[in-house]
């Protein structure tokens, strides 16, 4: 399989496993719940994870709880939240 096709796959996989809107709706849920600050990020200001203000241990909190939530393992959440850039690090 040559490097195209396997990240296709693994970007459908990504998608559907843990789509986007639900990863942010439930991080929101789980920020929120962890009193974790948020920020608003692009062009129509939605909210993520300040990760400039939150601890590298509250970061990690989230992943962990969100992988429960889905069902997934920890690297792949961490995975999707930077891919989806739910975490706002600059």
């Amino acid at each position: 399989m040559d490097d195209w096709q396997e990240w296709r796959a693994n970007e459908f996989m990504g998608a559907f496993l843990a789509p986007k809107d639900l990863l942010r709706e439930y991080l929101l849920r789980v920020a929120v719940d962890l009193r974790l600050p948020l920020v608003g990020e692009g062009p129509i200001d939605l909210p993520v994870l300040d990760g400039r203000r939150a601890g590298h241990d509250e970061v990690e909190a989230l992943a962990v709880e969100l992988a429960d939530l889905f069902g997934l393992s920890l690297p792949f959440i961490q995975v999707r939240l930077e891919k989806y850039r739910l975490i706002a690090r600059c």
